[in-house]
């Protein structure tokens, strides 16, 4: 697998071994992550990427991948899914287009900028 899930190789070495115990930052790495906490408590959930954000889109329709976009707005998905309470989604205009396009926090990367 290219692109294991975080943390992917800690959850099973726990989960196999009845007598593994994590140290306090592997803890910290899986349960209180923003991502867990976003899990845990959804309705406190805070978007990863705010309006305004420079997202580089990673998945999605084939054309726009790879490309830079800003985040026009962001909604709660009134999707509910049992795997992911307190997901968002977010208005994108990507690079070079016109209109904007859907995207799920999964899809998108925070690009860093020099202010």
């Amino acid at each position: 697998m290219h692109h294991p899930p975080r943390h992917s190789e800690l959850a099973a070495k726990i989960l196999n071994d009845p007598d593994y115990i994590p140290t306090r930052e592997e803890y910290k790495q899986i349960c209180e992550c923003k991502e867990a906490r976003n899990f845990l408590h959804p309705e406190e959930a805070e978007p990863l990427y705010p309006a305004g954000s420079l997202v580089k889109i990673r998945g999605g329709h084939y054309l726009y991948r790879g490309k830079l976009g800003v985040v026009v707005k962001v909604q709660k998905d009134t999707r509910v899914f049992p795997s992911n309470p307190g997901v968002f989604l977010y208005s994108v205009l990507p690079q070079g287009m016109r209109d904007v396009m859907p995207y799920s926090e999964k899809d998108l990367k925070l690009m860093e900028t020099n202010e």
